[in-house]
C-alpha cells in the first residue's frame, strides 16, 4: 500500500511524499521533486514489496560491502589464492573507485550497464 501527497516545506518549495509499507509492514517515506518521479517511484516500489525484493536505502549495503562479503565468501569456499587475488584486484582497482559507495538498492540495470561500458 502507498499513497502520494503532496507537501509545502517551510522554505515554500513544493514536495511529493511517498508513504508506504515494506514486505515486514514497517511504514517509510521518500521525498521527490516532482509528481512524476513520485508516481514512477511508487509503482516499481509496490511491485518490489509484492515480489518480497524490495529493499530500502536505510538498510541496504554498499557495492563495495557486497564485494567483501563476495571476497569472504571465495575464501570460505576454499578457492585458489591466485583467483580470490584476481578478484580483489578487480574489486579494488575497477569496481569500487566508480561504484564502491553506490547502494545496491540504488543500483540498477542500466547504470550497471554504463559501468561496464
Amino acid at each position: 500500500m502507498a499513497s502520494i501527497r503532496k507537501r509545502t516545506l517551510p522554505s515554500g518549495r513544493v514536495a511529493w511524499l511517498v508513504d508506504y509499507l515494506d514486505a515486514a509492514g514497517k511504514r517509510w517515506a521518500k521525498q521527490f521533486g516532482t509528481k512524476r518521479e513520485a508516481d514512477a517511484w511508487s509503482v516499481q516500489a509496490r511491485s518490489e514489496v509484492a515480489a518480497g525484493t524490495h529493499t530500502h536505502d536505510r538498510d541496504s549495503i554498499t557495492v563495495e560491502k557486497a564485494g567483501d562479503l563476495w571476497i569472504t565468501r571465495c575464501e570460505a569456499e576454499g578457492l585458489e589464492r591466485t583467483t580470490i587475488r584476481g578478484y580483489r584486484q578487480h574489486l579494488d582497482l575497477h569496481i569500487v573507485p566508480r561504484i564502491g559507495a553506490t547502494k545496491l538498492s540504488r543500483l540498477t540495470a542500466p547504470a550497471v550497464a554504463a559501468f561496464r561500458d
